[in-house]
């Protein structure tokens, strides 16, 4: 991509990594297993931010909140909902969009975001600064 984005002389503003998803059936603790089966397969190391794409259904978001402090102690954690309320199918393109703008602008170096929904159907994505 940055190889293409040169050629047009354009800069790629940042790396967007192969999408982890699952669709577990809801079960006490299947979010929190899912996510950190999610967050290793999208091999996130140690993000600088995290954007939760949290839908506020309480057993859910308790779990998915649960699962980013142990996964990321210390990273802050924004919920997407705070910044642009809460829009279902556009969690996961608002989300990286607001992650290429940390990394663009404000110099993060990876950048985690989550989409856990109101039923079903978890995701992770990993975008991080192109070098």
């Amino acid at each position: 991509a940055a190889d293409h984005a040169a050629a047009r002389g354009a800069r790629a503003l940042a790396q967007i990594f192969p999408v982890a998803s699952d669709r577990t059936r809801r079960e006490p603790g299947a979010v929190s297993a899912s996510l950190d089966r999610l967050w290793r397969e999208a091999g996130i190391a140690k993000p600088d931010a995290v954007i939760s794409g949290a839908t506020g259904v309480s057993a859910a978001t308790a779990e998915e909140f649960e699962a980013l402090a142990r996964l990321t102690p210390g990273v802050a954690v924004t919920a997407l909902g705070d910044v642009t309320g809460h829009g279902l199918e556009v969690t996961a393109p608002f989300g990286a969009a607001l992650a290429v703008a940390l990394i663009a602008e404000r110099g993060a170096r990876e950048v985690a975001v989550t989409t856990v929904g109101h039923h079903r159907g978890e995701g992770v994505l990993r975008l991080a600064a192109s070098d």
